[in-house]
Parts: C-alpha cells; structure tokens; sequence
C-alpha cells in the first residue's frame, strides 16, 4: 500500500497523521485497530477512552499528535513486531539471493578464466610442435582416424611416405611417430614390429628400417609387380601411376 493510501485511510479515521513516514503511519493504524478492539470487548464501558499525546518522530525530528489507545498496547505491538520480522525476513531473503547470484557469476568467470589458460596453453604446446596434454586425448581420436593403414598387398615405402606426410601436416612431433605406427601395420609388418626390442620400437627410423628391409624386392619382382598391376574404377591413369 503507498503513503497516499495510508493517509487517505488516518484521515478517514480521523487521526492526525502529518508529519510521519510509512513505518510511523502503519504503526498508528495498527494501534487504532487495536484501541476500536478493546472498544467492542470492553462493550462502550468507557476503559477504551483515547488520550492524546505529542510524540516525536524517530526519523525525521518532527512532532505529531497521536491517538495512544490505553488497553491492548501488547496486541498492537505484537501486530508491528510480526510486520518488522516479515521484512528483515524478506530482506535476509533478498540479500541471500544476490549472494548466490554473486558467487555464480564468480564461478562462471573462474571457469572462463581456466578455459582461456588452457586453450592459449594447448595453442602454445602446438605452435612448439609439443604433445596436447590433457587436451590430447579428443586430438588422439582424430589423428587416429587419418592416419593411412598398411594393407597386405601395399607397398612399404608407399605406407612410410603416406604415414609420415600425415603426422607433418598434422604437427605431430618426431619423437611422437613410433607411438602411431604399432596400429597401422599389417600382419606381416606388425612380426616384424613384435620381434624388435622395447628400446628399438621406441625409434621410429629403427622400426621403419627393419621393415623395409623385410619388404625389400628384387628389381625381378618390382617388374612382376609392375606389369600385374590394373588400373581399376574411375581413376586416371596420371593418378593411378601416382
């Protein structure tokens, strides 16, 4: 209810109202109500007769008359008790919903603030050509995906030139080859791959050599190669030859 309201119903009542704030005037109501209580209780017995009183305001320093009933003070300051915990209520209520949105806001920027780190650290550890890190594991699944595979009838040195102009376009470090090669190499090449010690499959150069020595042909069989071979489906010959 606005001030205006208020004043609309002290005057209606004929109380004396000027000079007071919205706290003062719903004070004044409230013992109003109170003292036409103990009227009707008291049944017009005349222990319900108003005195008036020069009260001064709290808030503004000013002085008002004010109708004081002199029976059932208890229930209309109980009444304004009841009204000033309804509002530290509200209040406490309110400021504990802007320190939860306050705290959110913070959590969000901290989880804004760790993404941006490590992104510009995942972008530095690429531009060195270093491992992703804890990013790597998503980077693993599409590496994964283009890196060529050895079929049974395919040419070694073919695979070893497709194998590694993938991993240069992608940035993948040197040291990092012999890690991808195990899951690309056909049933021949991978006996070739389990016969070599731990240290030497961790040297890509010394993995690739064993087995291109393996693979190595004659000039006989790179002939016979040669001359079996078919130009198949839509492809050109400029292509195929390639």
């Amino acid at each position: 209810m606005k001030i205006a309201d208020l004043r609309e119903e002290c005057h209606q009542r004929d109380l004396v109202c000027t000079g007071l704030n919205k706290k003062q005037i719903l004070k004044l109501l409230a013992q109003n109500d109170a003292a036409e209580e103990a009227a009707e209780l008291d049944g017009g017995d005349g222990d319900s007769v108003l005195s008036q009183h020069v009260v001064e305001s709290d808030d503004e320093g000013v002085t008002y008359a004010l109708n004081q009933p002199l029976r059932k003070d208890t229930e209309a300051e109980l009444e304004i008790k009841a009204l000033e915990l309804k509002v530290k209520l509200a209040e406490a209520a309110e400021a504990e919903h802007k320190a939860r949105l306050a705290e959110n806001v913070q959590q969000l920027e901290l989880e804004r603030a760790r993404w941006e780190i490590e992104r510009e650290r995942l972008s530095l550890r690429a531009e060195n050509g270093l491992p992703l890190g804890a990013g790597e594991p998503q980077f693993r699944r599409d590496l994964k995906g283009l890196l060529p595979t050895m079929g049974e009838n395919d040419q070694a040195l073919s695979f070893f030139h497709a194998y590694e102009k993938t991993l240069l376009v992608q940035k993948v470090p040197k040291s990092s080859w012999a890690e991808w090669l195990p899951a690309c190499l056909n049933a021949k090449a991978s006996k070739v791959y389990m016969a070599l010690s731990v240290e030497q499959c961790q040297d890509y150069e010394v993995v690739k050599k064993a087995v291109l020595d393996t693979f190595r042909l004659t000039s006989r069989k790179y002939l016979e190669n040669f001359r079996n071979m078919r130009r198949t489906g839509q492809e050109s010959y400029t292509f195929f030859l390639n």
